[in-house]
């Protein structure tokens, strides 16, 4: 594992996962939202987005929580944090709690969650609809090519830890 995607919906646990891994398999952490995103929730010119996203590609070592085609084109390990929607909304709303209602560390400035919690919550609800089909089917074409890694729960992430933390 030199090149990981955690991919998942808003609240599946992608940002602590990613900062977990790094740390076990001494690769950098990266944050998808430092990129996706410019301070107070203003969205980057898209050309700079792409420009970023590829200088963060030709690395050689990544570990980054985010949902894109083409991180997952170059992933060597993809794992997918597919947890039900209310555990998702729940981590959303506990970590917002936890954040004092303040920007998240891996977030750029004046980007607290609760500022776009409509947007988020409707992000969070549509996902398994919009986001889930072309996930899983991009998977299902990868399988061979790279290791992937489908968690759907608690028990299933620990075993999976588990296995990583044996393995480094």
């Amino acid at each position: 594992m030199k090149k990981v995607l955690i991919t998942g919906n808003i609240g599946s646990g992608k940002t602590t996962l990613c900062k977990k891994l790094s740390k076990i398999l001494n690769i950098p952490a990266y944050h998808f939202d430092q990129i996706a995103w410019k301070p107070k929730w203003q969205r980057p010119l898209p050309e700079h987005r792409e420009a970023m996203t590829k200088e963060l590609i030709q690395k050689n070592e990544w570990v980054i929580d985010a949902v894109s085609k083409e991180l997952m084109e170059n992933a060597d390990t993809i794992i997918f944090l597919d947890f039900p929607r209310w555990i998702n909304v729940w981590r959303t709303l506990k970590r917002n709690i936890q954040c004092g209602f303040r920007t998240r560390s891996e977030m750029p400035a004046d980007c607290p969650d609760y500022k776009h919690l409509p947007f988020i919550i409707r992000v969070i609800w549509s996902f398994p609809h919009k986001q889930n089909p072309w996930i899983l089917e991009a998977l299902d074409r990868m399988k061979h090519q790279k290791r992937i890694v489908h968690i759907r729960n608690n028990k299933e992430l620990k075993s999976f830890m588990r296995t990583v933390d044996t393995h480094s």
